[in-house]
């Protein structure tokens, strides 16, 4: 279950991790190895921050964690990741809903990329690079 948001004040906190979300990313990503929890990170704030160039930075991480085959797997707490993504999912967050609900299954790091690719290019298209 989704837990009230807890309120901190932390300069390393800023608003665009806390947006309409009724948990902050961390509560998220924290669950993740490094490159998936930054790919987490850059997906999530992309709207609010850097545009494309987040998008960007999140396929990176996201190649590299393939490249040297880490799975995209929470570390542990797997029912609470599970509501955590399907919220992201339902409420379609950043515009990526279907990375989020793709997150949901084991060994989907292949379609989470292709998935990406055409986030950015619809990104592009609008013109939202870095606005």
């Amino acid at each position: 279950p989704i837990r009230e948001r807890q309120s901190m004040t932390d300069p390393t906190n800023p608003d665009y991790y806390k947006d309409a979300a009724p948990f902050e990313c961390i509560e998220l990503s924290r669950w993740y190895s490094s490159d998936w929890g930054q790919f987490i990170q850059y997906l999530w704030r992309h709207k609010q921050k850097n545009g494309i160039e987040d998008l960007r930075k999140a396929m990176w991480f996201a190649r590299d964690a393939i490249a040297h085959s880490i799975p995209m797997t929470p570390t542990s707490n797997p029912m609470t990741v599970g509501g955590y993504l399907q919220w992201l999912s339902d409420h379609n967050h950043a515009d990526a809903g279907r990375i989020w609900k793709s997150m949901m299954t084991p060994g989907n790091e292949h379609q989470i990329l292709l998935q990406l690719e055409t986030l950015i290019a619809r990104e592009e298209n609008h013109g939202n690079g870095t606005d």
